[in-house]
C-alpha cells in the first residue's frame, strides 16, 4: 500500500471575463531615466534573502512578508509565458496591510521558462487565451533589461491588476509579476470601506522586485525533448545533491517539492536532518503508470541508507510531463 502525502493548495479562482492586456508604451525619443525603475532600496539589516540555485537568482524581502514556494496560495495567478513555465516563489504583503479598505491581496511572483528564446520572451500569453501579445519596449530594473506589460481583469466582484516583466538571460525567460487584488468598491455598503491606494501597494512590492539579481546560470540539464523519465530523475537528484552539500537550508527548501516539505512537517522531520542531506542515491525502478511515472529510489548519507522511524527505506518520486516538460510532482516514503 502506498501512502501518498498530497498537497492541496486552497485558492480563490478568479474567473476572468473580458480580460485584456494594456501595455506600457514609451515614446521613441524617451530619455533613459524615464524607462528605468531604480526605486530606493528599502532593504534593512533584517531583510531575508531567498536564493534559488536551480534557476540562478536571488531576491530580498522584509521578514514580515510571507514567502511561499510556487504560485500564490490565495489567488490562481499563472505565469504569462508563451508555453509552459514554472512558478518558483511568491512573496506577499501581510493580509492585514490595509485594514478598512477594499484590499484583498498584493504579492510578487517570480517564474522562469528554461530553454526559452528572446523572441518568445518578448511575448505574453494569458493561460487559456490563444492571443499572443508583444510586450512593450524594455525597462531597466536595477541593471537588468525587462520587457513589460499590464493585465487588468474583473470578475465576481474582484478586480485584478497585474504588472508583467520578462527578461531573457542565460537562455532562460525570467518573469516577475506584481499582482494586486481588490474588491469592487461599488459592491460595498456606502462608507463601509475606503478605496485602496494602489500606488502604495505597488510601491511596496516594487521595492522587493528591485532586489532581484541573477546569481548564475540555471543548472544545466539535458533538453527536456531529449530526456527520458530515468534521465530526469537522475538530473533532478544530482541537482538537489549539489545544493544539499552546501547545507544551505534556504536553497534546500526552494528545491524540494511542496508535498515533500509537507511530508517532512507531518513527520516532524526538520530540514537539518539527513533526509535532506543525502550524498548518494540508487534508482531502483521507474514505472510508467499511464498518467505519470513513479521512480523508486534509495537515498544514502555517509554510506548509510536513510530510513523512516518505522524502518521503511524506499522513497518514491512521482513524475509528470506537461507540454513536453518533466516535473517532480510528489516525493514521499512508501510503505
Amino acid at each position: 500500500m502506498i501512502k501518498k502525502i498530497i498537497f492541496t493548495i486552497s485558492v480563490l479562482i478568479v474567473t476572468v471575463g473580458g480580460l485584456y492586456f494594456l501595455f506600457l508604451r514609451q515614446p521613441a525619443n524617451q530619455q533613459p531615466p524615464n524607462n528605468q525603475i531604480n526605486y530606493k532600496s528599502g532593504i534593512s539589516a533584517d531583510w531575508k534573502n531567498y536564493k534559488n540555485q536551480q534557476f540562478g537568482f536571488e531576491i530580498f524581502y522584509a521578514p514580515q512578508y510571507p514567502l511561499n514556494q510556487g504560485a500564490s496560495q490565495r489567488f490562481n495567478v499563472s505565469e504569462f509565458f508563451v508555453g509552459q513555465g514554472d512558478n518558483i516563489v511568491t512573496i506577499s504583503l501581510p493580509k492585514n496591510s490595509y485594514p478598512g479598505t477594499n484590499y484583498y491581496d498584493g504579492f510578487l511572483t517570480v517564474s522562469a521558462q528554461l530553454q526559452s528564446s528572446e523572441a518568445s520572451c518578448r511575448q505574453a500569453q494569458e493561460e487559456g487565451n490563444t492571443q499572443i501579445i508583444n510586450l512593450s519596449p524594455y525597462k531597466t530594473i536595477s541593471g537588468l533589461e525587462f520587457f513589460s506589460g499590464e493585465s487588468n481583469g474583473a470578475a465576481a466582484g474582484t478586480l485584478a491588476k497585474n504588472k508583467i516583466y520578462h527578461a531573457f538571460i542565460n537562455n532562460t525567460c525570467y518573469e516577475i509579476t506584481l499582482n494586486l487584488f481588490e474588491g469592487n468598491i461599488g459592491n460595498y455598503p456606502a462608507g463601509a470601506v475606503s478605496q485602496i491606494d494602489e500606488a502604495d501597494v505597488f510601491s511596496k512590492i516594487e521595492a522587493v522586485m528591485v532586489t532581484f539579481k541573477i546569481t548564475g546560470s540555471p543548472i544545466a540539464q539535458t533538453p527536456q525533448s531529449e530526456q527520458t523519465p530515468e534521465q530526469f530523475v537522475k538530473n533532478y537528484l544530482d541537482a538537489y545533491k549539489n545544493i544539499a552539500a552546501k547545507k544551505n537550508f534556504a536553497e534546500i527548501k526552494s528545491f524540494l517539492t511542496v508535498d515533500a516539505l509537507d511530508f517532512m512537517q507531518s513527520e516532524n522531520i526538520p530540514l537539518e536532518t539527513n533526509y535532506t542531506q543525502f550524498d548518494s542515491y540508487q534508482v531502483l525502478s521507474v514505472q510508467n503508470l499511464g498518467n505519470h511515472w513513479a521512480a523508486n529510489v534509495k537515498l544514502y548519507s555517509n554510506g548509510e541508507i536513510i530510513k523512516k522511524p518505522d524502518g521503511n527505506a524506499i522513497t518514491q518520486i512521482d513524475i509528470i510531463k506537461e507540454n513536453n516538460i518533466f516535473k517532480a510532482e510528489t516525493w514521499y516514503f512508501t510503505q
